[in-house]
Formats: structure tokens, C-alpha cells, sequence
């Protein structure tokens, strides 16, 4: 028992010796422990799974979009900009076909390429007008065709709609409704690569958080024009 008794007080000291050096190194960072704690407390409380503040650790630790998208069971939306780093990878393509031939719907909101708002999107990301609006059109043709490639009965599966908001974050929401709903959040910075963005994933059920989310997305998707 001495033997046992001394190992877990070797422990518990090695642990309380931990905190401190911790707490320490807070204080010289010039970081609260009290902020600290009220950070993850809220993060808890919100349902935050994951954030990443650069899009390389999205992919490197939640895996590519499509592998993302692949738990859903009953819908998925997007409401962005044009999914130029989703489309342009085969997984999202095998996945949304997949998903979609099967009692999976699939709802992708785009910025309008003709309404002004591209000029808005312009000065945001740095780029021009006619780069914009080309790269839109790419990737709604991209959809359309995979909705055409389904079988004729399937086709309502997929909607495909534009908007005129000017949104700086681009939203995943994977079964919304339901228990094992989440959403996944990329903001953009202006004038900055696309791919410098940040977010996090978190998980909609008795998250309030994620419910406003949500539903603001929802009234840009509700009002779109669809194609």
C-alpha cells in the first residue's frame, strides 16, 4: 500500500507542479488564467468541435470537405462563394453524387455573378470582377452537370440558387434539424489569400450558438434565386 500510496503522491505532485509551471507561463504571456478558463468554458457551452486558424489544419486534422460532408444523412447546404477548393477536388464530386442518389438533399447558394455585389466581393478579395464572376460560373456549371448525371428521379435532390449578401463566411450545415446536426464556419480576410481563412466546426444540437447560426444562413438561402 506504501508503494501504491507513493506513486499516486508522486503523481499528484508532478500534476500540481504542471498547473503551476502553467499558470506561470500564462502570466508571462501576458494571458489571464481567469480569461483563459471563461474561453474554454464558452467554447464548451457553444459546442465548438474544432477551430483552426489557417485552412492547412482544417484539412490536415478534419480531413478534405468531402470527408466532412460524407456523415451527412439527410441534407446539406452550403450558402458562400463558389467552393472553389471543395469542387475542384474529386472527393466532393463522388460524394455529393453518392450522397444525392441516395435521400440526401443537396442546396448550394452562390453570390449572383450579375448582381453588383461582385464589386463588393472584388475590393474584398483582391481580385477582379470578370475573375470572380468566372470562377462562380465554373462551379455552378460543375453542380448543375452532377445533378443532370442523376437519375431523373434524384435530380430534385439538388438546388441550385444565387444570392446578393455581402457574407465574409462561407457555411457547411449538415443535417440541420437533427440531433447529429453541425456546421462548419470559413471565414475569408480581406485582401488576403483565400486559403489564410480561419472557422471551426461545431455541433448544432442545444447549441444556441449554432441555431443562430443557422437560421441567419437560412433566411440567405430561403431568399435565393434559383437556377
Amino acid at each position: 500500500m506504501d508503494f501504491i500510496s507513493n506513486i499516486l503522491a508522486s503523481i499528484i505532485a508532478a500534476f500540481l507542479v504542471f498547473i503551476v509551471g502553467f499558470i506561470i507561463k500564462l502570466k508571462i504571456d501576458g494571458i489571464s488564467p481567469l480569461s483563459l478558463f471563461r474561453t474554454f468554458r464558452r467554447i464548451i457551452v457553444s459546442r465548438i468541435k474544432y477551430f483552426y486558424n489557417d485552412r492547412k489544419y482544417l484539412t490536415k486534422y478534419l480531413g478534405t470537405i468531402g470527408e466532412f460532408l460524407s456523415s451527412a444523412e439527410v441534407s446539406i447546404m452550403y450558402i458562400g462563394f463558389w467552393m472553389a477548393s471543395s469542387v475542384d477536388n474529386s472527393d466532393i464530386r463522388n460524394v455529393l453524387k453518392e450522397k444525392t442518389t441516395g435521400n440526401v438533399s443537396f442546396s448550394a447558394c452562390f453570390p449572383d455573378p450579375k448582381s453588383p455585389l461582385m464589386e463588393y466581393y472584388s475590393a474584398f478579395f483582391g481580385e477582379s470582377k470578370e475573375e470572380l464572376i468566372t470562377r462562380i460560373n465554373k462551379n455552378i456549371k460543375v453542380i448543375k452537370e452532377i445533378r443532370e448525371n442523376l437519375p431523373k428521379d434524384k435530380q430534385v435532390n439538388i438546388k441550385i440558387l444565387t444570392h446578393e449578401y455581402p457574407i465574409s463566411a462561407s457555411a457547411y450545415i449538415i443535417d440541420k434539424g437533427t440531433k447529429k446536426c453541425k456546421a462548419l464556419l470559413d471565414h475569408k480576410l480581406p485582401n488576403t489569400e483565400r486559403f489564410c481563412s480561419y472557422g471551426f466546426e461545431i455541433y448544432g444540437h442545444k447549441s444556441k450558438f449554432c441555431e443562430n447560426i443557422i437560421n441567419g444562413y437560412q433566411i440567405i438561402l430561403d431568399k435565393g434565386e434559383k437556377i
